[in-house]
């Protein structure tokens, strides 16, 4: 039995060997194998390494010839920006000096403007003041009526009215008649007024009478048998003269409502249109014009009896406006001279 154990110990040991040599020839030759493998991927690799150190030479090579080409176009680019810059140059010179002008242009426009502007406003003051003047001048009477006077004269078929001369000499004498009413409810009652604040303008109203016939008429009135009032201040008759009947600080029935401030008086006038011959217009002038000057009264306080209460008198001066306006200028001349 123990040697059939050692038989097959031997045996077993035998195989044993002999597997293991066999795997050590296995692996020898795989060791080699494997060495020549290595070697074939060595070579490989080296090939590759010089493949990729040619082809880096080769990259190189390029990209320095591209630098090469490059650099020869940045600098291509630079003159050629140069020698555009040169051509530009002068054209944004001119631009610049266009510009320039341009802008001297304009200030001098706006300059010119201004000084238009500064023209006008002064033209458009002197419109203003040469208004104003001309209103003064016509409403004080220095144009003296203008050309309405011979206007008047023309269309009246060459009668000489009131309206007909404006200008009034001031060397001509006024001479007032007094020949004052005597005191009675009717013409003249002697109440003082209250103050003096105005003239009151009338025409008689009965054409072709004189002064005289009209105070007699008023002192007729004294003893109420018609019960009439009436009276006035002064009358001026036909040619000129001038009567006083009531004082000038007395109450005279005249003016309704401002008979208790203001001075009447009375004109006559030869036909039905109430127009004034030239001599009661003269006198009715100057007689107004004293009477502003001594009660410091201005030509917007001398009124037509229609300013007062409508009546329709003077009737010639209520029809036409522009002949009382002519009036009140001569009396602002008057006043003035």
């Amino acid at each position: 039995m123990a040697d059939n154990r050692r038989n097959r110990y031997s045996s077993d040991h035998d195989d044993t060997e002999t597997s293991v040599s066999s795997r050590r020839t296995r692996r020898s030759s795989q060791n080699t194998n494997t060495r020549r493998s290595d070697s074939r991927f060595d070579t490989q690799a080296v090939t590759r390494s010089l493949e990729e150190q040619a082809d880096s030479q080769a990259r190189r090579t390029g990209y320095n010839s591209e630098n090469s080409r490059s650099e020869t176009g940045r600098t291509s680019t630079r003159r050629s920006s140069q020698r555009q810059t040169a051509r530009i140059a002068p054209v944004n010179e001119q631009t610049y000096e266009e510009q320039r002008r341009e802008r001297q242009r304009l200030r001098r426009e706006r300059k010119e403007y201004e000084r238009w502007r500064f023209a006008h406003r002064i033209v458009r003051i002197l419109i203003v003041i040469v208004l104003i003047l001309d209103v003064i001048i016509f409403r004080f009477g220095i144009f003296k009526g203008g050309f309405l006077p011979v206007w008047n004269m023309l269309t009246s078929g060459g009668t000489t009215t009131a309206s007909t001369e404006t200008t009034v000499s001031s060397g001509i004498d006024l001479e007032i008649s007094e020949q004052l009413l005597t005191v009675n409810e009717y013409s003249r009652p002697g109440t003082e007024l209250t103050a003096v604040n105005g003239i009151v303008v009338h025409y008689i109203g009965n054409p072709g009478t004189d002064a005289q016939a009209n105070r007699d008429y008023f002192e007729s009135l004294k003893d109420g048998s018609s019960e009439v009032y009436s009276s006035c201040n002064y009358i001026i008759g036909l040619d000129g003269t001038i009567i006083q009947c009531v004082p000038d600080n007395e109450v005279a029935y005249a003016s309704g409502e401002r008979n208790s401030d203001t001075i009447s008086i009375e004109c006559c006038h030869p036909d039905e249109t109430g127009a004034f011959t030239e001599e009661t217009y003269n006198s009715l002038v100057l007689l107004t014009a004293k009477l502003c000057s001594e009660y410091s009264l201005t030509t917007d306080q001398i009124l037509r009896h229609y300013d007062v209460n409508g009546k329709p008198c003077p009737l010639y001066f209520v029809n036409d406006a522009d002949a009382w306006s002519s009036f009140l200028s001569s009396v602002a001349a008057q006043l003035q001279s």
